[in-house]
């Protein structure tokens, strides 16, 4: 199950994909998805504790205080044109403590969930549980995500 969440303002998606361009991404992440070593998820990302405390407060101008009380972390995602991609995610399947993801596109994209396409708009949101399959499929533009982690 998933909840779309209201469109930011241009002025909150302008700061997040300005923000996202002066924060240092990574790609050391190693994340299984359901088909293991053979099928490495591709895309880069950094996480707000290695941000200023200037980024970081940016970066949360996107969330309501409601979402921020509760959250646990915060980063960006970055798929790569025609070779990003997160494997399909059932690590939390069947567990019923988990995280609830709440992302932001920052350009119009899909995200699988529960196998089926779920459209984002850029601006747009997405919350579900971490239990809940999800997954990104390549495309053939670039696409990043905006996201915090809350325990609910």
């Amino acid at each position: 199950m998933y909840e779309k969440l209201s469109k930011l303002t241009d002025e909150q998606i302008n700061t997040l994909r300005t923000l996202q361009q002066n924060v240092s991404m990574t790609d050391k992440h190693i994340r299984l998805g359901e088909n293991g070593q053979s099928n490495l998820s591709v895309y880069t990302y950094s996480k707000w504790t290695t941000w200023t405390r200037e980024q970081k407060t940016n970066f949360k101008t996107a969330f309501t205080e409601e979402q921020l009380e509760k959250s646990v972390i915060g980063w960006f995602l970055h798929f790569p044109a025609n070779t990003g991609f997160l494997d399909r995610m059932i690590a939390w399947e069947g567990q019923t403590h988990c995280g609830t993801v709440i992302s932001y596109a920052l350009e119009d994209q899909e995200i699988y969930i529960d196998d089926q396409a779920v459209s984002i708009l850029a601006g747009e949101g997405i919350k579900f549980k971490l239990n809940t399959i999800h997954e990104i499929r390549p495309q053939t533009h670039e696409r990043r995500w905006a996201c915090i982690m809350v325990m609910v």
